[in-house]
């Protein structure tokens, strides 16, 4: 029982401490701005705008 107040504790305290990742990522030199929207990688991607299942069906699923 003490163990899962630490752990619940621990990440309360993670959660709710801002985070400045972001800030600190660079990229490799090679990795132009255009490669960092996802627009990019899915552009020639057919069919990549597809809804593949809707929330009912994906609760479907996880309930297997």
């Amino acid at each position: 029982m003490k163990f899962k107040r630490i752990i619940s504790l621990t990440l309360a305290v993670l959660l709710a401490t801002p985070c400045a990742v972001s800030a600190s990522v660079t990229a490799l030199p090679e990795v132009t701005d255009e490669m960092l929207s996802p627009q990019y990688w899915t552009k020639d991607v057919e069919g990549a705008d597809e809804i593949l299942a809707d929330a009912d069906t994906i609760k479907e699923l996880n309930s297997l």
